[in-house]
């Protein structure tokens, strides 16, 4: 498209243009992966997940669930494909309403009593912050 407008709006010869665009157009896709996408890394040689009474712990990232404002919304199992997925939605308030985010942790086959008293605890406790410091391990799912 570039290499058209130049070719008609700016009175260059045909290969000009074709030469000015075709870096753009191999340059655009590349910066797009560099930039946008450094977070689709595979992380499963060491994937850790410690569950916290108000913070996750996913690979050394920690995701606050519960502080003045932000709560957990839901928490669920969800079946994707032949894998049980445990899934926090926590919710938070903006200027233009509600916001979430949804973070999925893969369910072990043999965590998944585990996985159900995670739901039932944080059930009970999901409208109130429970009174718990970072330290305060409730379970670790994988590690």
């Amino acid at each position: 498209m570039g290499s058209i407008g130049l070719y008609f709006f700016r009175e260059t010869s045909f290969l000009t243009a074709l030469l000015f665009a075709i870096p753009f157009a191999i340059l655009i896709p590349f910066l797009r992966m560099k930039i946008s996408y450094p977070f689709l890394k595979n992380t499963n040689s060491n994937a850790s997940v410690v569950i916290f009474k108000n913070e996750l712990l996913i690979n050394k990232k920690k995701i606050i669930i519960f502080s003045d404002h932000r709560r957990l919304k839901s928490i669920l199992i969800i079946n994707a494909k032949d894998e049980k997925l445990l899934e926090f939605t926590i919710e938070w308030q903006t200027r233009k309403g509600p916001t979430n985010d949804e973070f999925r942790v893969l369910i072990p086959e043999n965590k998944m009593d585990e996985a159900q008293k995670i739901i039932n605890y944080f059930t009970k406790n999901k409208d109130n912050k429970p009174e718990a410091t970072f330290g305060d391990v409730l379970k670790t799912i994988m590690r």
